[in-house]
């Protein structure tokens, strides 16, 4: 893992990015080395209710997305490998004392800073995988040429997805960060997995709402799909059904090169 400052420095930006995991697994390595007949559930326990008072302040535009934080839903989605959550930090006190450490790293750093509340939390993201289904629904050209595939043979095409990308409005946080900073630094941990594994479509599912649509056109995102029913509300953690007219959202998309 980098170091916080090399993290700094490759940003070239006063933002962190904190994941689940990274925060996660120090988290438990120090709760079984003070608590070795521990169990797993009892660790969970804690640490989701620690999560859940670290996290309380956040304030989202969408009332799902809000919720979805706040209550703690992130962490059991993140358990079940469901998707990836990461936190965008400030990073005007970017280092606590353990980091003149030279085993000290980000996880590391970020935890006290959380505990301390040296920090602001100012945006939020979360990356997953998708997978785009065209049997019942007709073929855009512009995901042909996106995905590099023959439009005769497409069936279903493989995409990251970006499930949600939100500022934190508490406390006028959201003035000091744009969504682009916040969609950069999800495109850039897409670009490293590109690389790793391939795939080269990003997929946007986002609510039927002119402004929303026009930051991701201004980040390279395409309609593909002009407007559609979500039939499986069970797929999307972030929907509330009680709450979402039709489930009617706009899928997006661009490329990762």
């Amino acid at each position: 893992m980098k170091k916080c400052e090399n993290v700094r420095n490759s940003y070239n930006s006063s933002f962190f990015i904190l994941s689940f995991d990274s925060l996660a697994s120090d988290k438990k390595r120090k709760w079984f080395q003070e608590n070795p007949t521990s169990s797993n559930r009892e660790f969970w326990k804690q640490f989701k209710e620690e999560l859940k008072s670290l996290f309380s302040s956040f304030r989202s535009i969408d009332p799902d997305l809000e919720n979805y934080i706040v209550s703690g839903k992130f962490i059991d989605y993140e358990r079940n490998h469901y998707c990836r959550n990461y936190f965008v930090l400030s990073a005007s006190v970017l280092f606590c004392d353990g980091c003149s450490s030279e085993n000290s790293d980000c996880s590391k750093c970020c935890a006290v800073l959380l505990k301390d509340g040296r920090h602001k939390i100012l945006g939020y993201f979360t990356l997953a995988g998708k997978t785009i289904d065209l049997t019942n629904l007709s073929l855009s050209k512009k995901l042909s040429r996106i995905s590099r595939t023959s439009a005769r043979k497409m069936k279903y095409v493989e995409s990251y997805l970006i499930g949600h990308l939100s500022k934190n409005y508490f406390n006028h946080y959201d003035r000091e960060i744009l969504g682009y900073d916040i969609f950069l630094r999800a495109f850039r941990l897409i670009q490293n997995s590109h690389k790793a594994i391939g795939i080269n479509v990003i997929r946007i599912d986002c609510k039927n709402n002119k402004e929303v649509i026009r930051f991701y056109q201004n980040n390279g995102f395409e309609i593909i799909f002009p407007s559609h029913r979500i039939q499986n509300v069970k797929s999307l953690p972030f929907k509330n059904n009680e709450n979402n007219e039709n489930n009617e959202l706009i899928t997006m998309i661009r490329s990762v090169q």
